[in-house]
């Protein structure tokens, strides 16, 4: 069954392990074959409405589609045209993505954590040098504060400064 033909439906696919897909499926007597099936993840938008994120199932192949036991399966059904343009778009990226290596770098959480730090460290350089930064007023607003906070507590205790209290 590698191909796809009128057999072959959009659909939501939920496992029993609780992982949802779309797909396009196609159905023999004990096995389905899930061709592009894309994870979803639904977020709340800030805006209002929902977010709706479409990722490969299985990233790490060229293989177009995979073979599931019907028994995996709790549950499946058929999703709207809504739900198929979103998904149609989402195989056409991955599909370009997949194909020009140039445009997916895979890192590791520890390369990415470096070029992070990197690049965090050399923007703080620049703004230094190029004198956008001072902390001075900052520490001294921060001094002032702790001070006044010393001089509140001092006057609300009523039995008088502690052993730990500094008095000028």
């Amino acid at each position: 069954m590698p191909y796809i033909d009128e057999q072959t439906k959009y659909q939501f696919v939920k496992f029993k392990d609780g992982k949802e897909v779309f797909a396009m499926v196609r159905e023999d007597a004990d096995n389905l074959e899930l061709h592009f099936p894309m994870n979803i993840q639904l977020q709340a938008a800030m805006t209002g409405g929902v977010i709706l994120h479409l990722g490969p199932y299985i990233p790490f192949t060229k293989e177009d589609s995979i073979i599931v036991d019907t028994n995996a399966v709790l549950f499946r059904t058929s999703i709207s045209k809504k739900f198929i343009n979103f998904y149609d778009e989402a195989c056409s990226a991955w599909l370009n993505i997949r194909e020009d290596e140039s445009k997916f770098d895979i890192k590791s959480g520890k390369q990415a954590f470096e070029e992070h730090k990197k690049f965090m460290e050399g923007m703080i350089k620049r703004r230094f040098e190029e004198g956008d930064i001072d902390f001075r007023d900052e520490i001294d607003d921060m001094l002032d504060e702790i001070e006044d906070e010393q001089q509140k507590r001092m006057l609300t205790n009523e039995s008088g400064p502690n052993k730990d209290d500094t008095i000028h």
